[in-house]
């Protein structure tokens, strides 16, 4: 079905309704969610005497004028411009970042709540991979080396960030190494060609209508090269507006790199 556009979709559930027989569209509409109209369509069009000849279909997919008539919010509108305005089209931004940005601005333009990205978030993630993926791949690991933008949630000179990696490995005992790209350089992150540049292909075209369709169509990335992705849904609430004291922050045991470690 994802493979077939309109006309074409018409003319397969209407095949399968009649050789199924009685009580077949009735099945059709509860597997796969076409209407009883869409069904009844297709069986007309079949049986026309007009039918498109093989091997070609029409230009339009539906009679004009026809399908849910499009009414936009202006508020929604005017957010997603203003979001989408400022980046250039070959910007390989995160495809994750582009599905966060898009909901917190669509839903603060209907005043509707969505956690924070805050660095507790942030480390939370990391450390919800380390003991559900991570620690079972490299379980002689004593070290982990973390690539992150310079600014945001994981900013460099985000104390709490800081802070937070330091609890993280203070309970697992790993010496944690965190690399920055620059500013303006994160396109170079082999993370954002190799993992979220398929997530994209792989939710394209798809209505991002709820978390729990982002979450299976991310989980259900693959490549040819044997990369597989999990996901799920943090529904923890995180606090934002923390402050680290500069005592908290004197405490921290961090060295900076010899190369550029201010």
């Amino acid at each position: 079905m994802p493979y077939l556009n309109e006309f074409q979709c018409r003319l397969y559930v209407a095949s399968e309704s009649k050789a199924l027989g009685r009580g077949g569209k009735r099945l059709i509409e509860k597997e796969l969610g076409i209407s009883h109209n869409t069904i009844n369509a297709g069986i007309a069009e079949l049986e026309s005497s007009k039918m498109t000849p093989p091997g070609t279909f029409p230009s339009r997919q539906r009679k004009e004028g026809g399908g849910r008539k499009k009414t936009i919010n202006p508020a929604v509108l005017e957010q997603i411009e203003a979001f989408v305005k400022p980046h250039t089209r070959g910007e390989p931004e995160s495809a994750l970042q582009w599905v966060s940005k898009s909901l917190r601005n669509i839903e603060s333009a209907l005043n509707v709540g969505i956690t924070k990205d805050t660095a507790e978030f942030a480390v939370q993630s990391i450390r919800n991979w380390w003991y559900k993926m991570g620690i079972y791949y490299h379980n002689n690991a004593d070290s982990l080396l973390i690539t992150a933008d310079g600014g945001g949630s994981n900013s460099s000179r985000g104390k709490l960030w800081k802070y937070e990696l330091q609890k993280f490995a203070n309970e697992t005992g790993l010496t944690i190494e965190v690399v920055h790209f620059p500013p303006g350089t994160s396109k170079w992150n082999k993370i954002e060609h190799r993992l979220f540049s398929y997530i994209s292909k792989n939710w394209r075209a798809k209505p991002l209508v709820t978390y729990q369709i982002i979450v299976s169509l991310i989980a259900a990335t693959r490549t040819t090269t044997g990369l597989k992705v999990a996901c799920e849904i943090d529904e923890k609430e995180y606090q934002t507006g923390i402050e680290i004291s500069d005592e908290q922050f004197a405490a921290l045991n961090i060295s900076p790199n010899k190369f550029h470690g201010e």
